[in-house]
């Protein structure tokens, strides 16, 4: 094998982790900017994590929902269980 060809690899492979890492941190950047200046919280996890929230940011947490055959299904196992007990 080329030594060249083993080199060009190797800095290829580097220059692409490069490239892709500072396009991930100038999205990061970008949402940020973005949320600074709309108050429109990103979709991105990470980032929201990262971002300074107020009480007023933070809505409740919803309760879970259930459709009503779930629910129904879940009291007929209950009921079952109970009968062979």
């Amino acid at each position: 094998m080329n030594k060249y060809y083993v080199v060009f690899s190797v800095l290829l492979v580097i220059f692409v982790a490069t490239v892709c890492s500072a396009l991930d941190i100038g999205v990061i950047l970008v949402l940020k900017a973005a949320y600074y200046f709309t108050r429109i919280p990103p979709t991105v996890g990470v980032v929201y994590t990262t971002l300074p929230t107020t009480d007023d940011d933070v809505s409740p947490p919803s309760p879970p929902y259930l459709p009503e055959d779930v629910i129904s299904s879940m009291n007929y196992l209950k009921v079952s269980s109970l009968r062979l007990e």
